[in-house]
């Protein structure tokens, strides 16, 4: 005696669905941006430090962001490049 089991194709089509979801989600938490970050600890030392790394090269910031004015006017600026400010001195103000 043969027991056939037959399953629509819309069954077919979701048991596929969910399996590549499944897979996407265990691919995003495990190795993906959801990943969880390693961190090493360990104990401070008073010690010697040497220069582990040596380059010439070109630093640059992970992300760039524009700024810019959100109404038009002029605005005053006191404070030069490298003068020192103190906290809540004034760098920049409406004219």
């Amino acid at each position: 005696m043969k027991i056939s089991f037959k399953l629509p194709r819309w069954a077919w089509f979701s048991l596929l669905g969910i399996a590549l979801l499944l897979a996407f989600v265990w691919v995003a938490t495990t190795s993906g941006p959801l990943a969880p970050i390693k961190v090493t600890v360990i104990r401070v030392a008073r010690g010697e430090v040497a220069p582990a790394l040596f380059g010439v090269g070109t630093i640059e910031a992970r992300r760039a962001y524009l700024t810019g004015p959100t109404v038009p006017g002029r605005a005053r600026i006191p404070v030069a490049k490298a003068d020192a400010v103190r906290a809540g001195g004034v760098i920049c103000s409406t004219a």
